[in-house]
């Protein structure tokens, strides 16, 4: 379901239900993230697997997803978790994860200037990669992506999404929220 939102609010008696056939998830944990370009759709499942769509801001329709190849599903270590675009919508993360504690978790990059799913799927870069639980991704207003860490106080940051491999600038739970806050995911 898309919805409408504009200066007059979120027009919810007019949804647009793009049905895309062969597309089941069998587990709600996960996040959904629409580009900042509003050309693409991720969905991070964390049994079914990760996949990206084509996305039409002016219209809400989500189209493109071919299940018999799994053309769409991203190449991931782990169960999709979080999600997140860079500003351009260049470049897109995916955290990986499991709900239990001691569990590998995984931060990738993908380059989604290139020219095929194929070619995408073999520009993963593992940004990180340590023992905790799942985690979210979010976009900040200074373009800076940040990763929640369960039970900490502090979150992790990607400080140049938008380059490639080192070049982020990845800086683990480096941003402290002080004493009396932790971060949780659910």
């Amino acid at each position: 379901y898309a919805y409408k939102v504009n200066t007059s609010g979120v027009d919810i008696s007019n949804p647009i239900i793009s049905e895309i056939s062969g597309f089941r998830t069998n587990d709600v944990r996960g996040y959904l993230k629409v580009s900042p370009d509003g050309t693409k759709l991720v969905a991070a499942n964390m049994t079914s697997g990760t996949f990206i769509f084509d996305f039409d801001a002016d219209t809400g329709v989500v189209t493109n997803f071919n299940n018999s190849a799994s053309l769409n599903r991203f190449s991931i270590n782990g169960f999709g978790y979080g999600a997140e675009f860079s500003v351009s919508s260049n470049k897109l993360y995916i955290s990986t994860g499991n709900s239990d504690s001691g569990t590998q978790e995984n931060l990738f990059q993908f380059d989604l200037s290139l020219s095929s799913f194929s070619q995408i799927n073999s520009s993963r870069y593992t940004v990180h990669s340590y023992t905790n639980k799942r985690g979210a991704l979010q976009l900040g207003p200074n373009a800076k992506i940040y990763w929640t860490s369960d039970g900490s106080s502090n979150i992790s940051v990607i400080n140049k999404p938008e380059e490639t491999g080192i070049a982020v600038n990845y800086a683990h739970q480096s941003v402290s929220f002080g004493a009396g806050f932790e971060c949780l995911s659910v």
